[in-house]
């Protein structure tokens, strides 16, 4: 991998923090583990068979007065039969708001019944629907799928509008989530791609981690400390420590930290939500629910633990 990954100017960045640390210690450096990566399944195997529920229009036309009528006969248009899963899950929370205000209006017995079987089925269904908008979309598509290089160093930042457009769709599932409508976040979240590199970007600095860590702790007997001992490596390895994690490195992970803080709720609340497959779990344990998280903030702990171990066995101050 960091042979074929020259463009990846985060990774070079960890590459050179590794070797240099091995060249203070006189050391090699420790090969990475195979990628922590899960790839997102297939859009195929994510989509999730559901029936659809239809009224004929005689029977609807006597709903006009909700505006029923017209919402059907759109869905039932031919335009309405290719809408993507964005449009046709708004369709749903349209639906299921005006039929729930329809319901005291409707005199007739067997077009009351037949709209509370509609409303009992549709609601049932929206979980399924829901998830269908997640992986039968382009949008969430491109929105979920891991690249091939991690965030840039330099580009790292919070990205609002994005955050905010997954915000709104992981409210659907709220009180008032009937009130919401998904298509106005369908351009954001396909062309302000997020997810899929932060992932990765955690995935991956985990893995460097991990490997500078077991590399620092196999060479720790290598750095001598006491009075009268020659402590040159271990101030070398100091200014290592400044000049990579300190400067560069821990304000990237601070800020990938950040990234996923602000994304994790709505992550969190969709994978509660959402009736998504089997062949999405791996997936979703991963990154939505926060297993690779958990275990990249334990190897950024276990690295600032052998510095501080370091550096008070070896009596060095470190002043900001």
């Amino acid at each position: 991998m960091t042979g074929c990954q020259s463009d990846d100017n985060t990774a070079d960045l960890f590459k050179t923090y590794q070797q240099r640390l091995a060249n203070v210690t006189d050391s090699d450096t420790v090969a990475l583990a195979d990628s922590y990566k899960v790839p997102l399944p297939r859009k195929r195997e994510l989509i999730q068979p559901i029936e659809d529920v239809r009224f004929g229009l005689l029977d609807a036309y006597d709903l006009r007065k909700c505006g029923l009528f017209e919402l059907i006969a759109e869905r039932n248009s031919v335009l309405g039969k290719i809408q993507d899963p964005f449009r046709l899950l708004d369709y749903e929370i349209t639906f299921l708001r005006k039929a729930n205000a329809c319901m005291p209006l409707v005199e007739d017995v067997d077009i009351k019944k037949e709209l509370q079987e509609a409303i009992d089925v549709k609601t049932r269904q929206l979980p399924t629907r829901y998830w269908n908008a997640i992986g039968g979309s382009d949008a969430w598509n491109k929105q979920l799928v891991l690249p091939a290089t991690m965030l840039n160093v330099n580009e790292a930042t919070p990205r609002t509008a994005v955050v905010s457009a997954i915000s709104a769709f992981a409210s659907v599932q709220s009180p008032n989530g009937l009130e919401v409508s998904v298509t106005p976040w369908q351009e954001t979240i396909e062309k302000q791609k997020m997810l899929g590199s932060l992932f990765l970007s955690i995935d991956e600095s985990r893995r460097w981690l991990t490997a500078i860590n077991k590399q620092l702790e196999e060479n720790d007997h290598r750095i001598l400390c006491g009075e009268n001992i020659n402590q040159t490596k271990a101030k070398y390895l100091r200014n290592v420590f400044d000049e990579f994690y300190i400067k560069k490195i821990q304000p990237y992970l601070s800020s990938i930290d950040t990234m996923y803080l602000d994304v994790s709720p709505s992550l969190e609340k969709i994978a509660l939500y959402a009736d998504s497959p089997r062949q999405f779990d791996e997936y979703k344990t991963a990154y939505f629910t926060g297993l690779h998280y958990q275990l990249y903030k334990k190897s950024v702990k276990d690295h600032v633990f052998y510095w501080k171990s370091l550096f008070e066995r070896c009596n060095i101050r470190l002043i900001r």
